[in-house]
């Protein structure tokens, strides 16, 4: 059995049945797995989209996604928490933020052309 593959309760716990993206996921940092903040974040790893949006435009952001209601409650919950102790993380997400949403992007480029 390969290591790297996560076991049926791994993914129990990390939320596979509420995250639309869990399959294809492959952030450490996952908000709604039971034991976040027993992870580790290092420089360059990837970053949850949810988070990405959220530090985009909030809440707002999140409910434009295809979020459910665990993923919308718990990702403004262990935000602040995660930016404060991830100094890679909250980098990441600083960049996020400055940048616009890729369908912002798409939306003005289909309008130009």
């Amino acid at each position: 059995m390969d290591a790297d593959l996560p076991l049926a309760a791994d993914q129990d716990a990390m939320g596979s049945t509420v995250c639309p993206r869990f399959l294809s996921c492959s952030t450490p940092l996952c908000p709604l797995d039971q034991a976040l903040f027993d992870r580790i974040h290092l420089w360059g790893d990837p970053v949850c989209f949810y988070l990405r949006v959220f530090s985009k435009s909030g809440v707002e952001g999140l409910l434009s996604t295809d979020a459910t209601g665990n993923l919308i409650q718990r990702v403004p919950e262990v935000y602040p928490d995660l930016i404060g102790r991830y100094a890679g993380l909250k980098s990441a997400l600083k960049r996020a933020a400055a940048c616009p949403a890729k369908s912002f992007c798409q939306r003005v480029d289909s309008d130009n052309g």
